[in-house]
């Protein structure tokens, strides 16, 4: 894609189209079922409250990046962390993942705070490490779920 592509702060009529983004998301994952009721509302929460942030191409959404600041379980200091960043699998040749990561590291150095973001995917893993390490991640751990 020749051209950067909008990113800009989600708003309370997004949340369909979140919705509708981020069960393209489940459907790759299926990690445990998808809750209507819970999605919306972990995405109206983060609207109110945190940062959601959209790629919008054609006035479709395309991409997204929910975060949410909050501590360590360990420590008071507080971070900037993800709930989700997922790009539709038909951009994903595109810019959109590293414009939506520069744009929440420009809103966590506006707070002050460190960002973290997470893979809980078992799709493409060894792919999404390198691409975080090469947008200036570290990796600092992992999530493991029982079962094969």
């Amino acid at each position: 894609m020749g051209s950067k592509t909008p990113i800009r702060r989600g708003t309370r009529n997004d949340i369909t189209a979140i919705f509708q983004l981020l069960t393209v998301m489940h459907a790759e994952n299926g990690e445990g079922p998808l809750s209507f009721g819970k999605t919306t509302g972990e995405i109206g929460t983060l609207l109110d409250s945190g940062i959601v942030l959209v790629a919008v191409i054609d006035d479709q959404i395309v991409g997204s990046i929910g975060l949410y600041e909050a501590p360590l379980w360990y420590s008071d200091a507080k971070r900037l962390s993800d709930l989700w960043t997922f790009v539709h699998p038909d951009h994903r040749k595109s810019r959109i993942a590293t414009s939506l990561i520069a744009a929440a590291k420009e809103a966590a150095a506006k707070r002050g705070l460190t960002l973290n973001l997470g893979i809980t995917t078992p799709i493409r893993i060894k792919d999404k490490m390198r691409f975080y390490e090469h947008v200036g991640f570290r990796l600092i751990g992992a999530l493991y779920a029982e079962g094969r």
